[in-house]
């Protein structure tokens, strides 16, 4: 009995072993190597017709952005790993200001433009930025950053604020 029990770790670490080798043996036959593409055969006689150039991929259109009303406030909410940034953007003519702040350490305030559709601030210091573009059904589609850290986010117009 005890030349069993000595044995059985050597027999499970062979069975294993062997194992390991069938299942990596299938995935080598089943990813084998494929056979390069072979250049079409060369046609006997002449021909003037060229081949066509494959059509050039064409970018998908981006809306133009939608202009600001005259005073707007917009807000968002932006998922991170320790909760939510929030971000509240107001529009003025052609200013914009901008408050994010997480309740954790993240506080941030920004000013800049908000011209044809576009809003581009910046903190007094430089190290953050946001951008966005308003869109025809009243929210702002864009980028902040602050320090090396940076979120989409989509805000939606506060209705009713007193800007």
């Amino acid at each position: 009995m005890t030349r069993i029990a000595r044995k059985g770790p050597i027999l499970t670490l062979v069975a294993t072993a062997a194992l390991g080798i069938g299942v990596f043996s299938a995935n080598l036959a089943q990813d084998g190597p494929t056979a390069a593409p072979q250049p079409p055969a060369a046609s006997v006689g002449s021909s003037t017709v060229k081949p066509t150039p494959p059509p050039t991929p064409v970018a998908p259109a981006v809306p133009a952005p939608a202009p600001f009303p005259a005073k707007a406030a917009f807000h968002a909410n932006i998922p991170t790993r320790n909760g939510t940034l929030t971000v509240d953007i107001k529009v003025d003519a052609t200013k914009a200001t901008a408050y994010a702040c997480d309740n954790q350490g993240i506080e941030e305030w920004l000013s800049g433009t908000a011209v044809d559709g576009v809003v581009s601030m910046t903190s007094s210091d430089g190290t953050s930025r946001l951008n966005g573009r308003h869109q025809a059904n009243d929210f702002i589609e864009g980028n902040l950053s602050i320090g090396n850290k940076n979120w989409d986010y989509t805000a939606f117009e506060v209705k009713g604020s007193n800007v």
